[in-house]
C-alpha cells in the first residue's frame, strides 16, 4: 500500500465515522423517552423479576444437589 492510498483510506473512515455519528444523533432526536417516574417503575419492575427468577433459579438448583447428594449417599 502507497502512503497516498493509506491516507485517502483514512479519510474515508473519518467521513463515514462522522456520518455515522451524525446519523446516530439524528435518529436519537426522534426518540420519545419516558419520564423519570414511569422510567423508575420500570426499573423497579426489572429488579423484582431479575430477583425472583435468580430466587427460584437458586431453588431449584439447590433441590437437584440436594437430590443427587441423596442418591450419591444411597449408593
Amino acid at each position: 500500500m502507497t502512503k497516498e492510498n493509506n491516507s485517502s483510506r483514512r479519510k474515508g473512515f473519518v467521513k463515514s465515522f462522522n456520518e455515522f455519528v451524525e446519523e446516530t444523533k439524528s435518529e436519537l432526536s426522534k426518540v420519545t423517552w419516558l419520564d423519570r417516574k414511569k422510567l423508575f417503575a420500570y426499573f423497579v419492575i426489572v429488579l423484582i423479576i431479575t430477583f425472583a427468577i435468580t430466587f427460584f433459579v437458586s431453588a431449584i438448583d439447590v433441590v437437584i444437589s440436594e437430590t443427587f447428594k441423596l442418591l450419591k449417599s444411597t449408593i
